[in-house]
Parts: C-alpha cells; sequence; structure tokens
C-alpha cells in the first residue's frame, strides 16, 4: 500500500470527526480531499448531510418544545390564593359565630382585631411578596373595610 492509499483510507475514515479533529490532522485531510475528487465527493456529500440534519433537528427542537413558563409557580400561587381566601372567610365565619351577642357589639369588634388583624397582617405580607400587583391591592382594601365596617354591617342587619 502506498502513502497515498493509506491516507485515503485515513481520510474516508476521519471524515466521520471531521469537526472535532485537530488543526493538523484537518489541514492533512483538507490537503487529500483538494487532490482526491473521490474524497471530496464524499466531503461534500457527508458535509452537507450532517448540515442538513443538524438544522432539521434544531428546527424540529424549537417547534416541538414550547415551554410553558413557571407552570409549576402560577399553580402555586394559584393554590395559595385560593387558600388565603378560604381561610379568610373560615375565620370571619368563626369569629362571627363566635363573637356575635346582640347585647355587646364591642364584643364582635374586638374579636375581630384579635384573631383577624394578625392574620390579615401576614396573609398581605404574603400576598405582596407573591402577586405585588392588583391582587394585594385588592385584598388590602377588602381587609380594610372589613375591620372598618364588618361589625357595624352585621349589627345593621340583624
Amino acid at each position: 500500500m502506498t502513502d497515498f492509499e493509506k491516507i485515503h483510507v485515513l481520510t474516508k475514515e476521519l471524515l466521520v470527526i471531521y469537526n472535532e479533529l485537530d488543526e493538523e490532522a484537518k489541514s492533512i485531510v483538507d490537503e487529500h480531499i483538494t487532490n482526491c475528487p473521490d474524497c471530496k465527493g464524499l466531503f461534500e456529500t457527508y458535509h452537507s448531510t450532517v448540515s442538513n440534519n443538524q438544522r432539521l433537528c434544531l428546527e424540529h427542537a424549537e417547534q416541538s418544545t414550547e415551554i410553558k413558563p413557571f407552570k409549576k409557580l402560577i399553580q402555586f400561587k394559584t393554590i395559595m390564593y385560593v387558600l388565603l381566601i378560604g381561610i379568610r372567610f373560615l375565620l370571619l365565619s368563626l369569629i362571627l359565630n363566635k363573637s356575635f351577642d346582640p347585647t355587646r357589639p364591642a364584643l364582635l369588634r374586638g374579636s375581630l382585631i384579635v384573631y383577624y388583624f394578625p392574620f390579615v397582617g401576614l396573609s398581605n405580607i404574603v400576598a405582596f411578596v407573591f402577586y405585588r400587583k392588583s391582587w394585594f391591592w385588592i385584598m388590602l382594601l377588602v381587609d380594610i373595610l372589613i375591620l372598618l365596617f364588618f361589625a357595624d354591617l352585621i349589627y345593621t342587619f340583624f
């Protein structure tokens, strides 16, 4: 086997990993490709096939992987919001059940301050950290209205 044939066989084997070759090996393969039409055709065929396959893989990957951003975080925030509203209604109903006495209106107002106000403070901190937009301001307004007018509203109708 002559040196040309040896380089020809090695070049055919190295065309598969052409992009990963060292500069010295690439220069030897490039030199052989310019002199050998058979290897030049193989190189062009292989190089165009690899380029097309890579392009198709990238396009397919971009199309098939539409990421739903922060799906778990959105679910957590929704569950947290529903839980906070549910606890508010539960706490208000318990306060109304235990503290409603038509002869002592100050008892309901005092129970609201003692039991509802600390929960409002903590839940609004959580709402501020996780929501920061309109939900925080809506809940803050609702809580202020409840603290100021809930007892008066209940005694007006009962």
